[in-house]
């Protein structure tokens, strides 16, 4: 390979591009390259860079190379966004060279030999109807380099041409860059992430305490955006590291901004970690750009002012200032270990449901298994059984097709493990550990299919139509399911039958769209306090394939060899207990008295057992030692934020309906612009008036802050003050 990057190398400098070498296994140039965005590399340099190294090739974009740009597109609807560029373009794509990239999207180059030297990147971004991000078009020009053919993508995948037969690049006017950058441009100036006009003030009339506070907001705002809207994190810490230095100030000022930049930005499964070192470099080559005026939201000023001077008269208030609240949704990494994390690892990789829905369908599916053979050393009544309600934008995540592999695959690895049962008369019996039952109509139809497999897991697809059975009148569904959370029997009587089970175990995996799960529940669910039964996974896919690789057989094989070690270690026919050491039980104690009781944490307690009983499991760990505790517990905190996000509707009229829309839609996205609140809560199904009136309402009521800014306002939660 390092033959063919040495070739490729030398050929894109012969076609008047200026190359530099990529760290093997990321994206990052090996080298200092400042440099070589001014003049290209010499053939000595591309000896030594490429020859009998692993390092991969990397293009610089710009006039240093040409003119040469490229026209990168991501993001979930990459393609829709190609076939509006080919419309718009289409001797360009036609003549264009495209390049396949390490993750299966494209690039396109062009080359214009006028292209404007002050001119470094441009995006074009797209928007679902929540107002995130589900596409980009990245415009690459001067001071930006770009992996090309033949280097392999962090993920191992090479980089290729699209046609056997490789174009040059086509060269363009002025004039008809100029519509391309027109087209990126696009219905993009209102969008959240560019910067609002601001005040015009000069970095030299801000005192120490101003620098000090927009600093801290720069860097909150990045991270925002960064977590909302799945942001590129490396150009994020460049423009953070940009407005630092616009403030003035000093490297030793910036860094600390930078190291804590990269501390808390997301570090998402698909992708590479964000380092330190990432961090740095970007403050490293901001620091060296002219500097620019600060950008100042308008009032931001105005508003420190004042709260210095609140502070400074009533000081013995400072506690019961107003806080806005921020909800961090992001799954905490590594929480989940052992044989779940390895299921979650391997089908992730291959399939586009996102990682969080494969670690919490093989923990339901854990739980439900091993429910009757493993207990807690507790006097509490503990099994490892979850309802877990998988949430998902419609038709993009994958919801019930993660769902439908990861009982498959339980299924056969249960089949493996204890091979097939026969009844006296030849007759195929149910599974003694494993079995799924997608839908029931009644508690009648569930009592039935009990006594026959005690050990259930009830699935729905649709949750909706869960939902809908138990709303039926004279419907015992929603009593039976809701008591067997909790107990092993459950009674049902009716006029002229009484019905009993017992020595059951049910666990319940659902699935529903983020749009339906809102205004879901009737009254009835929420009264008897089923909501808080369940632990809800949200979040959401990339697109990788249009067909994706079938997952190796050996995988599949070696997972079902670790899933017979765990069935090994937890033998049926005998109550394994797991015990906890004394650190991990004081380390929960504490946790436990701090933990504030509100309606977000009922029955979180709860989960705590059985997280701990199916971590112990996943891990075939027979003790719980504090380690485990402290990533318990994460993912407890984890759960609260996402039930404060995700609150279903309770209310009996249609103003406390939009109240509550509105209320989701602002914790799943702080500092909201007011046009794409109506979006999220989809406001044209509405009476405009009723609409305005529960903002209004909201704000009055001190639940939600308004922030004035530009032409319009942005919201934000504020804390209860419990």
């Amino acid at each position: 390979m390092s033959q063919e990057i040495y070739e490729a190398a030398k050929k894109l400098l012969s076609e008047g591009c200026s190359v530099i070498p990529i760290k093997p296994g990321t994206k990052a140039p090996l080298i200092e390259w400042s440099v070589y965005q001014e003049r290209r590399p010499t053939e000595e340099e591309l000896e030594k860079w490429f020859v009998d190294t692993d390092n991969q090739l990397g293009l610089v974009t710009g006039n240093v190379s040409d003119g040469r740009f490229i026209l990168d597109f991501d993001g979930l609807n990459w393609e829709e966004s190609f076939h509006e560029f080919e419309e718009r373009f289409p001797e360009i794509k036609a003549k264009a060279r495209i390049v396949v990239t390490g993750s299966g999207r494209l690039h396109v180059y062009g080359k214009c030999q006028d292209l404007p030297s002050d001119l470094t990147r441009k995006i074009k971004r797209y928007y679902d109807d929540e107002g995130a991000i589900v596409g980009e078009v990245e415009l690459r020009c001067n001071r930006h380099q770009s992996l090309v053919p033949p280097s392999k993508h962090p993920s191992g995948a090479v980089y290729s041409y699209l046609d056997d037969e490789v174009k040059k690049d086509i060269e363009i006017s002025l004039e008809r860059f100029n519509k391309i950058l027109a087209w990126i441009q696009e219905g993009q100036k209102a969008e959240a992430d560019t910067l609002e006009d601001g005040e015009d003030i000069e970095a030299d009339q801000l005192t120490p305490e101003h620098k000090t506070k927009l600093a801290d907001y720069y860097l909150k705002r990045i991270l925002r955006q960064v977590l909302i809207n799945r942001a590129d994190r490396n150009n994020k810490g460049y423009e953070l590291a940009r407005e630092l230095n616009n403030l003035r100030l000093s490297l030793d000022e910036a860094k600390p901004l930078m190291r804590k930049f990269a501390e808390e930005v997301p570090q998402w499964i698909e992708k590479d970690d964000y380092t330190e070192g990432e961090a740095m470099n970007s403050l490293k080559s901001a620091f060296g750009k002219k500097r620019e005026s600060p950008w100042i939201p308008w009032g931001f000023l105005a508003e420190f002012e004042k709260e210095k001077e609140i502070k400074q008269e009533a000081p013995v208030m400072e506690n019961e200032d107003t806080q806005t609240e921020e909800w961090n949704l992001e799954y905490p990494k590594d929480a989940i270990r052992g044989f779940a994390k390895d299921f979650a690892d391997t089908y992730s990789e291959y399939l586009e449901s996102p990682y969080p829905f494969w670690i919490f369908n093989c923990v339901t599916a854990l739980g439900s298994i091993f429910a009757p053979r493993v207990k807690l050393n507790t006097s509490l009544y503990t099994e490892g059984r979850f309802y877990t309600v998988i949430l998902g934008t419609s038709g993009i995540t994958r919801k019930s097709e993660s769902g439908r592999q990861t009982i498959n695959f339980n299924e056969e690895a249960v089949a493996n493990y204890e091979g097939k049962q026969y009844d006296n008369k030849g007759q195929s019996l149910p599974s003694q550990y494993f079995n799924a039952l997608y839908g029931c109509g009644s508690a009648e139809g569930l009592m039935d299919r009990l006594e026959l497999t005690p050990n259930l897991l009830l699935v729905y697809d649709e949750l909706r139509s869960f939902v809908q059975k138990c709303d039926i009148k004279g419907s015992n569904l929603l009593q039976v399911v809701n008591s067997l959370f909790e107990s092993n029997h459950c009674e049902n009587a009716v006029k002229g039958c009484y019905r009993k089970v017992e020595n059951v175990h049910l666990s319940l995996l659902a699935f529903c769209t983020t749009e339906t799960w809102t205004t879901l529940f009737s009254p009835n669910f929420i009264d008897i306090g089923f909501i808080n039964r369940l632990w809800i996974v949200p979040g959401e896919a990339q697109r990788k394939h249009f067909k994706p690789e079938a997952i190796p057989t050996y995988l599949k094989d070696l997972l079902k060899v670790k899933f017979n070690w765990l069935m090994d270690s937890f033998p049926r026919g005998e109550a394994t207990t797991v015990e906890m050491d004394v650190d991990a039980e004081l380390f929960l104690d504490e946790w436990y008295r701090s933990f504030a009781k509100t309606e977000f944490t009922r029955r979180l307690d709860g989960y705590g057992l059985r997280l701990l009983l199916v971590m112990a499991i996943s891990e075939n760990k027979k003790m719980v030692d504090v380690e485990m505790a402290e990533r318990c517990v994460k993912l407890l905190e984890w759960q609260k934020h996402v039930r404060e996000a995700y609150q279903p509707a309770d209310y009996t009229d249609r103003m406390s309906q939009i109240e509550n829309l509105i209320r989701e839609a602002v914790k799943r996205h702080p500092r909201i612009t007011k046009g794409r609140l109506l979006n999220a809560i989809h406001a044209k199904r509405f009476d405009s008036w009723k609409v305005n009136k529960s903002i209004e309402n909201l704000i009055k009521n001190g639940e939600m802050k308004e922030i004035r800014a530009a032409e319009t306002s942005k919201y934000l939660m504020v804390k209860s003050s419990e």
